[in-house]
């Protein structure tokens, strides 16, 4: 006879051998189970035990010696039944401490997910998936760029969200030219607070388009970058800001810098590298960079500038480190972030350094600093 369904139910195999025989011949001493069934004795009185626990196994004593006994077949029903209410008060028990089990096991931190879209295909996919979530987006860092390298796609992508009753609100380039929909809000910023870009933030995404050859679209998925980016829209949208000129200017922004005291991070692109400042400040150059290296203060800075046009010398000094961006990640000026604080510097006509203080406009920018020094080179 197949075995499986008692091995299945917890009888061992040493078990069934003896409950098989017990059934068979009524009853048996332990020594006659163990010659039958080939078992050694302990092992016989060990399973016996077992057994009878189950409730499969009894015995009766005659002249001082046990006989033991198998159970009607039909005890097997009610052995598994047993079993069954002995798992639903153990799962009972197990259901009332578990509120405490979860206050033990650390929240796993889930690390955001980055994917690269090449092309125009690529560009044209997250514009579906923008429509696909059908809740409002945010924009920035927005020029006529796109609508003059893609009309049809996004005109597109217009219609498409006239249609669904998608918003956007849009933080554009000044001087820049697109078509919005009736329902959409638009605001716009100088060069020297704009960044060529172009981000989309929906749901729990962002995507930054990078204007490479190809053209690339990063999408970042993760609920929290995704909140510091909307906090950083919002800022920009109704920001307050200090705003410094000329080489006064540039004084206060160092001394501003000096006086947080702690390591910054940095973007720094055409009209705001080093150079471009130590060209129109040697003097107040050196003598903020001399005393940041005094005090030990670390810079990371990304560049994106023509490397034929790199000055090397510049970066490479004590605790001060760089790399250069990945193709087609552009900045204008040059971006700092210390504390809470984030600083726009921009040499082009009047030089120019606005200071935004911003817990959450700081923190935003980390995030996408340490996303873009991870593929840099």
């Amino acid at each position: 006879m197949d075995k499986t369904p008692l091995h299945k139910i917890g009888v061992t195999n040493n078990e069934t051998e003896i409950y098989l025989l017990l059934i068979k011949l009524k009853e048996a001493l332990a020594s006659e189970i163990a010659g039958k069934c080939h078992i050694s004795r302990p092992h016989v009185y060990d399973s016996l035990n077992r057994l009878i626990d189950k409730g499969l196994v009894s015995y009766v004593v005659k002249s001082g010696r046990r006989y033991f006994r198998g159970a009607p077949p039909t005890r097997l029903i009610d052995y598994i039944k047993e079993k069954e209410a002995d798992l639903k008060s153990q799962e009972q028990e197990i259901r009332k401490i578990l509120p405490q089990l979860f206050e033990l096991q650390e929240p796993e931190k889930i690390k955001p997910s980055v994917e690269i879209y090449e092309g125009i295909e690529g560009l044209k996919t997250i514009l579906g998936d923008i429509i696909k979530t059908k809740k409002d987006v945010l924009m920035y860092n927005v020029s006529d760029k796109l609508e003059k390298e893609f009309p049809i796609i996004i005109k597109k992508f217009k219609e498409n969200r006239k249609r669904d009753k998608i918003r956007a609100r849009i933080i554009c380039l000044q001087g820049s030219a697109i078509s919005i929909n009736k329902s959409d809000e638009i605001k716009f910023v100088p060069k020297e607070n704009y960044s060529p870009s172009p981000t989309i933030i929906y749901g729990n995404k962002i995507a930054m388009i990078l204007w490479s050859e190809p053209i690339l679209t990063v999408l970042t998925k993760d609920r929290e970058v995704a909140e510091s980016h909307r906090n950083y829209f919002e800022l920009m949208w109704q920001q307050k800001t200090r705003t410094f000129y000329g080489r006064e200017g540039f004084a206060a922004a160092w001394e501003d810098m000096l006086a947080e005291g702690k390591n910054f991070i940095g973007f720094v692109g055409k009209d705001g590298a080093r150079e471009d400042w130590r060209k129109l400040y040697p003097d107040l150059f050196d003598k903020y960079h001399a005393e940041r290296i005094k005090r030990k203060i670390k810079v990371r800075v990304i560049v994106a500038v023509d490397r034929r046009n790199f000055k090397k010398e510049l970066y490479n000094m004590p605790y001060s480190y760089y790399k250069f961006a990945p193709q087609g990640f552009a900045v204008v000026g040059g971006i700092y972030v210390y504390g809470n604080k984030v600083s726009v510097w921009s040499t082009a006509k009047e030089p120019i350094i606005t200071i935004i203080e911003s817990k959450e406009l700081s923190k935003s920018y980390r995030e996408q600093f340490n996303l873009i020094w991870d593929i840099s080179k």
